[in-house]
């Protein structure tokens, strides 16, 4: 009997435990790699929330170092919102989790920027005149550096000085010299990289 009454004891408590912590038979998982769209790494830290179709948030994880999420969920539609610093937030709709499956759904994320710089304002002075030619003739001579008030990854493979880049190649060297001097002789006027504007 005492056996018994300790197997029926167990029993309750198992019942209980399903009742208070139920455990849905229906539930699958939803992961994904996170790449930034400049050079394909990883991201990390990027803040996966995952939401039900009526704006409920259903669950919430963030990226390790290798730029994977994982989250447990019941079966059912979901959209995910991917966000995280100097990146443009993401959302992905139309996530469908099913019965212990695994559904995939990677992203592929745009790094954005916050530069405030003046076109052709190389001397970081704050305007642009005469001496960001001066200037920017000296550092190709092996001067002074621009001064690092923006540096945007704008293409793939290189960064530069984007104050420099006046005739909108995303890159600046000794074209963007002649650019300015021939500004200054009544030709166009200096123009950003179109991927990586000023910010207003």
């Amino acid at each position: 009997m005492k056996v018994l009454g300790k197997v029926l004891a167990i029993l309750v408590l198992g019942i209980s435990a399903i009742i208070l912590f139920p455990v849905s038979a229906f539930s699958g998982v939803l992961t994904g790699t996170v790449i930034d769209n400049f050079y394909s790494n990883p991201v990390p830290d990027v803040e996966v929330s995952v939401f039900q179709p009526d704006s409920t948030l259903a669950g919430m994880d963030t990226t390790d170092i290798n730029g994977v999420y994982a989250l447990t969920l019941d079966a059912g539609e979901y959209y995910a919102v991917f966000s995280k610093e100097n990146y443009a937030d993401t959302t992905i709709s139309n996530i469908t989790i099913t019965p212990e499956g695994t559904t995939v759904v990677d992203l592929t994320f745009r790094f954005t920027h916050n530069c405030h710089y003046v076109v052709g304002d190389v001397n970081g002075s704050g305007g642009l005149n005469g001496l960001d030619v001066t200037y920017g003739v000296n550092y190709f001579k092996r001067g002074t550096q621009p001064p690092i008030n923006c540096l945007c990854e704008c293409t793939p493979g290189h960064i530069w000085y984007v104050c420099g880049d006046v005739n909108w190649s995303c890159n600046y060297n000794g074209l963007d010299i002649t650019f300015l001097v021939n500004y200054y002789f009544g030709q166009p006027p200096p123009e950003p990289c179109p991927d990586c504007p000023p910010v207003e």
